[in-house]
C-alpha cells in the first residue's frame, strides 16, 4: 500500500478495476461497453489500480471491496471488471489514446482515472469492454 496521498505512476503492467452495475454484465459474464462510459461533464473514468494495494490478487480485491463498500452502496449484482493497462491502451488504438493517472482520495489511495475517453464514444467503450481480463464479484 502506498503511504499518504503519494502520486504513483500507473504503468502498462498494472491492472485496474472498474465497478460495473449488474445490468452492465452480460449473461456470458462479459462486460457491456457502457460500463466504461463517461458521464456528461466528467474528464476521466474512475477506476482503482489493484497493483497499488498490498498482497496477492485475492487480498488486493478484498481490500478494494472494503474501500468501495465504505464509499458506495455496492449491490450484490455489481462486479469488478479488471483490465490490464497496457493491453487496454493497445486495444483502443487508433481510435483513442488512453492515459491512466493516479488520483488518490483520502479514503481511497488506489483510485485512478482513465483519461482520453470522449463522451458517448461507444466504439472505444466497446473496445475497452473487450479488453477485460477478469470479472469478479464486487462485494465480499
Amino acid at each position: 500500500m502506498i503511504s499518504g496521498l503519494e502520486i504513483v505512476e500507473i504503468t502498462d503492467a498494472f491492472d485496474c478495476a472498474r465497478l460495473a452495475k449488474g445490468t452492465q454484465i452480460r449473461k456470458d459474464d462479459g462486460v457491456e461497453g457502457d460500463a466504461f462510459a463517461l458521464r456528461k461533464g466528467e474528464s476521466y473514468l474512475s477506476m482503482n489500480c489493484l497493483d497499488l494495494l498490498d498482497g496477492d490478487r485475492s487480498e488486493q480485491l478484498d481490500s478494494l471491496r472494503a474501500v468501495l463498500e465504505r464509499k458506495l452502496n455496492v449491490s450484490g449484482t455489481a462486479r469488478l471488471a479488471i483490465i490490464n493497462v497496457g493491453g487496454t491502451k493497445r486495444s483502443v488504438l487508433p481510435h483513442s489514446v488512453l492515459n491512466f493517472v493516479h488520483e488518490p482520495e483520502a479514503d481511497d489511495e488506489s483510485h485512478c482515472g482513465m483519461y482520453g475517453l470522449e463522451y458517448n464514444n461507444e466504439l472505444v467503450q466497446d473496445l475497452i469492454a473487450e479488453s477485460v481480463v477478469d470479472v469478479v464479484k464486487a462485494r465480499r
